[in-house]
């Protein structure tokens, strides 16, 4: 559900509550900076509570995928850690530690992309 469309429902919502909507402060601006810090909320817990124990397996790939408004393409990189059986990854216990976008997909970027989300993870000496 979109910033805007979120606004009309809460809109509508509390007027059918009975409150008054011209004294609630229901905009698009407020639900985007609410879910924005919403969001970072979540991401600092899991970053927190993410502490292995043992070795992981950190695995990564890069796609050429298109922009949220789907007018332009850009690289992202997708970068999983998690830790591995015998033969397999064992994904119940993986994290993704992000996709960022990505001005240029070389290995040198790549490489750099990834050792960036690593350090940032805290999962690096």
């Amino acid at each position: 559900m979109s910033n805007r469309q979120a606004a009309k429902v809460l809109a509508a919502a509390a007027s059918a509550l009975g409150a008054d909507i011209s004294e609630t402060n229901i905009n698009v601006t407020t639900i985007r900076r609410k879910g924005d810090k919403f969001r970072d909320s979540v991401a600092a817990t899991i970053r927190e509570n993410f502490k292995p124990d043992e070795v992981l397996v950190v695995l990564w790939d890069a796609k050429i995928v298109p922009t949220l408004t789907g007018k332009y393409s850009v690289g992202r990189q997708a970068v999983v850690s998690g830790k591995q059986t015998t033969t397999r990854l064992n994904y119940s216990e993986s994290q993704l530690l992000g996709a960022p976008a990505m001005t240029a997909c070389t290995g040198k970027a790549i490489g750099e992309t990834v050792a960036q989300l690593l350090r940032d993870w805290g999962l690096v000496d």
